[in-house]
């Protein structure tokens, strides 16, 4: 450490001495119990619940990601007919949809 850092973390505990000693003053205790009531998480806190997060999509297996794509592109009419016609496909399931036509097309 810099004796810049040090001095400017001493600065840091100056200030939250200072306002310790403020809350003490404002609830009427000591300085010490203030202390000890920050030290301290409040008695009716119930605990935090663990948020678990899933891996982001775009660091997904692809075997997982689109794991039911087909689902999805079998639900849908065939590429060409239905509202959306031969628009360029934008999304995954739109592009299955489209191979698949393209291979039932190469397979006849």
């Amino acid at each position: 450490m810099h004796p810049e850092d040090v001095e400017h973390f001493a600065q840091h505990e100056v200030i939250e001495r200072e306002e310790v000693e403020r809350e003490a003053k404002y609830q009427g205790v000591t300085v010490e119990e203030a202390l000890h009531a920050h030290d301290e998480p409040p008695a009716d806190s119930a605990p935090k619940p663990k948020i678990t997060r899933g891996v982001p999509p775009e660091k997904q297996d692809p075997v997982i990601k689109y794991k039911d794509i087909g689902k999805e592109s079998d639900s849908q009419s065939e590429w060409g007919t239905g509202e959306q016609g031969y628009k360029q496909p934008s999304t995954p399931v739109e592009k299955t949809r489209l191979v698949s036509r393209l291979n039932s097309m190469h397979t006849s």
